[in-house]
């Protein structure tokens, strides 16, 4: 082999060598970006979901409470005497009529959790406990339809059953959701003292409320379940 040749062998290998060093470079920086990207990714979805479920918990919270409180309202209402309904004010006795059936739900704020899972890129979260509590949050709710549509079915029954009293009724100060007080209808009559007295004394409207309620029960059970899911989602994301 002569020495030129020897020579345009060395350039050649060397040639080689330099651009399989580069391809492999090219691929190493493709690879590297390609993690950073995931790695913004989860980054971006993580803190959405945190403060995502850190509304879910403040609404769920309100919602549990408020139908806890709504039951005390009810059991006094058909508890106190008459004279003892008589001397409540106008706002108690629109407080314990409402009790009766204000259906309130739980609307959790579900963008980022459920745009992952239908994408198919829930896996861009690398904690798999945490993908599993999302997921179970997920399906958790979805039972809910049921106890929401039974709660608005039972609410329509003693809607209707106020009418044979003069009802419905309401009241501004009283009349609220998870978003904070209702407005607007104040053309709706508030109700009196001898109008709560006459419906509280009818055993169909009592049985209808105790339905009512035995329906909250059941959805407070699922909502404390969903409470537990958002505590642990919120600590795994600490």
């Amino acid at each position: 082999m002569t020495e030129d040749t020897q020579i345009r062998m060395k350039r050649l290998i060397s040639e080689g060598i330099v651009i399989v060093i580069s391809i492999l470079l090219a691929f190493g920086i493709d690879a590297k970006w390609a993690q950073y990207q995931v790695e913004q990714e989860e980054k971006v979805a993580l803190a959405s979901i945190q403060s995502e479920f850190e509304q879910n918990l403040k609404q769920l919270d309100y919602v549990i409470n408020y139908h806890l409180q709504a039951r005390e309202h009810m059991s006094q209402l058909f508890n106190l005497p008459d004279e003892k309904i008589q001397q409540l004010t106008q706002t108690e006795i629109s407080e314990f009529i409402l009790s009766t059936s204000n259906p309130i739900t739980f609307d959790p704020i579900l963008g980022t959790s459920k745009s992952l899972v239908d994408s198919g890129k829930l896996n861009i979260i690398e904690n798999p406990a945490l993908r599993t509590a999302i997921t179970s949050f997920l399906n958790i709710i979805s039972d809910f339809e049921e106890d929401e549509y039974y709660m608005r079915e039972n609410a329509l029954d003693i809607w209707l059953q106020d009418v044979k009293f003069g009802g419905p009724w309401t009241d501004g100060v009283t009349e609220r959701s998870v978003n904070g007080s209702v407005q607007g209808f104040d053309f709706i009559p508030k109700i009196s003292h001898a109008e709560i007295l006459a419906v509280r004394a009818d055993p169909t409207f009592k049985s209808l409320t105790f339905r009512y309620h035995l329906n909250i029960g059941y959805y407070i059970l699922e909502l404390n379940r969903a409470k537990a899911i958002i505590v642990e989602i919120l600590e795994l994301l600490e």
